[in-house]
């Protein structure tokens, strides 16, 4: 996943007007360039890991044992890294207009769908109030009335 990426597992979000609130932060929908339903981005076995097995490699003609230690733990970390990149889900991506992305867990596919459903209409209509419960699948229409009175 790249430095620019976030990922959010449980949780609300929180569609007032043209903005949309998670776990502490803000962002109005108007600094939303795209949102669709992907899977996560694959991590990239990094640099130094590589770096680590040719190392280990050289070790080997000096001293066996810590040439062998370096080759296994670098050969865990691609495994591990490929395990992970196996398991890769469904997420909600939102792409900002600076190049962020944020990946929000949902409870399945289908629920992705009606969240994109339920942001496309906010897109389109003004004053909306959503509440979105990432964790238990539940997407509620909250109408505010007068005074912060809620209306029935």
């Amino acid at each position: 996943m790249k430095n620019n990426s976030d990922v959010y597992d449980d949780g609300y979000l929180e569609i007032h007007d043209n903005i949309l609130k998670f776990n502490n932060n803000v962002i109005q929908l108007a600094n939303v360039s795209r949102i669709c339903m992907a899977q996560m981005e694959p991590k990239q076995i990094p640099q130094d890991v590589w770096i680590g097995l040719i190392a280990g490699v050289v070790c080997l003609v000096f001293n066996t044992m810590i040439g062998f230690l370096i080759i296994v733990a670098a050969i865990f970390m691609i495994f591990k890294i490929m395990s992970d990149n196996n398991d890769l889900k469904y997420y909600l991506k939102i792409e900002l207009n600076s190049g962020k992305n944020i990946y929000f867990n949902g409870h399945d596919k289908e629920f992705l769908k009606r969240i994109i459903n339920v942001v496309e209409n906010c897109f389109n209509t003004s004053n909306q109030n959503i509440t979105i419960d990432l964790k238990n699948g539940h997407i509620t229409n909250m109408q505010v009335g007068s005074n912060n009175k809620l209306g029935v």
